[in-house]
């Protein structure tokens, strides 16, 4: 529970926790020998071939994926722009801006890293299966085939557990930063309803609290 909580606040730490975990487990010369990929010798020739390339039409889908959602940045620093310029020209007192103004500045920071690690996917992460070299080195006399190919097989599969939770980090950085936003400009549009007393919200801040007179 404690674990999930983290990670639902510092996404990006456990992107980075977790990455290496995964990492480790791919660079693991007997990745075979691990429970999760042990019964991957069973499998035939055929289906091992067809699902590393379901496996590579995968890892294309999510690099994709990770790119257009960095491109719904935009929209959240459009917001974040409207905000600084409307706290910059307000007339309250620096003190009430202090929490909304907080809250905006942490609001870009979780965009600005969610940004980070939507376009980490210009930085290619290994690609297993595929290539003059692992051809080569399946056509080695007495190459055990099968076996070449489950072990591509799990450090595909491996790699592309990295890039789900590179998506699941940046979405969830991305989805705290736009809630924080939103909490910012809720703040400001009740202040300036407080300012002018208008619909009893007055009686929150009174008629001429936080106003510079």
């Amino acid at each position: 529970m404690y674990g999930r909580i983290f990670e639902e606040i510092f996404p990006f730490l456990a992107y980075y926790r977790n990455r290496s975990r995964v990492q480790k487990r791919c660079d693991c010369p007997n990745i075979l020998n691990l429970k999760e990929f042990a019964a991957y010798n069973t499998l035939s020739l055929e289906q091992l071939t067809g699902r590393i390339d379901e496996e590579h039409q995968r890892a294309s889908a999510m690099d994709e994926k990770t790119f257009k959602m960095g491109l719904s940045l935009s929209v959240g620093l459009t917001i974040h722009g409207f905000m600084t310029a409307f706290l910059t020209k307000s007339k309250f007192d620096g003190m009430v801006l202090m929490l909304p103004l907080m809250l905006a500045v942490l609001g870009l920071l979780y965009l600005f890293v969610a940004g980070c690690m939507s376009f980490s996917v210009l930085r290619t992460l290994p690609k297993y299966g595929y290539g003059t070299g692992f051809l080569l080195v399946r056509l080695r006399p007495n190459a055990r085939e099968t076996e070449i190919l489950a072990i591509a097989l799990a450090q595909q599969e491996s790699m592309n557990i990295i890039r789900h939770i590179r998506n699941e980090s940046a979405y969830q950085a991305l989805r705290n930063g736009f809630c924080l936003l939103l909490v910012a400009y809720v703040m400001m549009f009740l202040l300036t309803l407080g300012t002018t007393n208008e619909l009893g919200f007055g009686l929150w801040w009174g008629t001429d609290a936080g106003v510079k007179s």
